[in-house]
């Protein structure tokens, strides 16, 4: 389990949008805390529905890879993405499954703000605006000391489309990214033509993007295969380890989605959620599982590689809880940023 974090500093600098209480415009921002020893956040946002062990080991290796101690892995999730056509799982329940998939030893914390800002609008009969990721990062660095640098991590995929993003040179001032190579576009020379075939950006901008390429690892992970799957899955969680793809899914995660009947598990409507089957999410090191991960940074990993991970992984489920929603046994404090 995470051990005990190192102690938080409060951000310097504080700027909430919008104006008083009763005019505002905008919603407040989300604070952040981070240990006074982080220089680099890397940004990670998806919508995580459902989020499996990829998206939490990735970001990691990257994370760790590149700047050691001092770097510090930011989930960011997603309310409602203009790039997709929408999510399948409520905003409480993908965060609760994300909080549940990075009960690992990391350095790392979630970001909530693209959801708050969703509950704020909804609040006030307001339609909530699309999670553009410039209104993020400008949110983000205003929370932020100075001496913390924010990059971005995507997927070679998804430089393909970056063009299309709001103000796609503006958010590389803000982030520069960090580019992990994906299906279908695996090679530097398969991400030179996609660039090119974008027609905008210079051969400069093009030189850039290939120095921006980061260590990573991919396994064959598919939340919309996860998805696909959850309909005819077994009913007992322990099961699931034994059944592809299912087995990429944190036991934690996976007793949520029966419990609360996600994607379509059983006949029936979607279970509201419990706040207390939702546990704070952990922050903090373990330096074995660091050494674990890092030695582990070879591409691509064997499968039998990834099992040792995914079986520590599963160790560091948070506990079932009984029919009272107690904790079977008890559980270890764990601070929240």
């Amino acid at each position: 389990m995470a051990r005990k974090a190192p102690r938080a500093a409060k951000a310097t600098k504080s700027r909430s949008s919008g104006r008083s209480d009763s005019g505002r415009t905008e919603a407040p921002i989300t604070p952040l805390k981070l240990p006074r020893h982080v220089r680099t956040i890397v940004v990670f946002g998806g919508s995580f529905d459902p989020p499996h062990f990829m998206h939490v080991l990735a970001p990691l290796i990257t994370t760790r890879t590149m700047f050691g101690d001092r770097g510090w892995l930011l989930f960011v999730p997603a309310s409602r993405s203009p790039h997709k056509s929408g999510t399948t799982a409520p905003d409480d329940h993908r965060l609760a499954m994300l909080r549940l998939a990075i009960d690992v030893p990391g350095q790392r914390s979630i970001w909530t703000d693209e959801l708050d800002r969703a509950a704020w609008a909804r609040e006030r009969a307001m339609r909530p605006s699309p999670s553009y990721t410039i209104d993020t990062l400008r949110r983000l660095r205003s929370v932020l000391p100075d001496r913390v640098e924010i990059r971005m991590l995507l997927g070679s995929d998804q430089v393909a489309s970056f063009h299309k993003w709001r103000n796609p040179r503006q958010i590389i001032r803000l982030a520069e990214p960090l580019v992990a190579m994906r299906a279908p576009v695996e090679s530097v020379l398969k991400l030179w033509n996609t660039l090119g075939s974008a027609r905008f950006w210079s051969h400069e901008e093009r030189l850039a993007w290939l120095t921006r390429l980061a260590p990573s690892a991919e396994a064959p992970m598919s939340s919309t295969a996860i998805r696909a799957a959850i309909p005819g899955a077994p009913a007992p969680w322990r099961a699931w380890s034994r059944h592809e793809p299912l087995d990429s899914v944190h036991d934690g995660v996976a007793r949520h989605i029966i419990r609360h009947n996600l994607y379509g598990h059983r006949p029936g409507g979607v279970r509201p959620i419990d706040p207390d089957d939702v546990p704070p999410a952990p922050v903090g090191d373990d330096p074995t599982f660091a050494r674990l991960v890092m030695s582990l940074k070879e591409i691509p990993l064997k499968d039998a590689e990834w099992r040792q991970l995914f079986a520590r992984m599963r160790r560091a489920a948070p506990p079932e809880r009984s029919q009272s929603g107690r904790p079977t046994r008890n559980k270890p404090k764990r601070n929240e940023p």
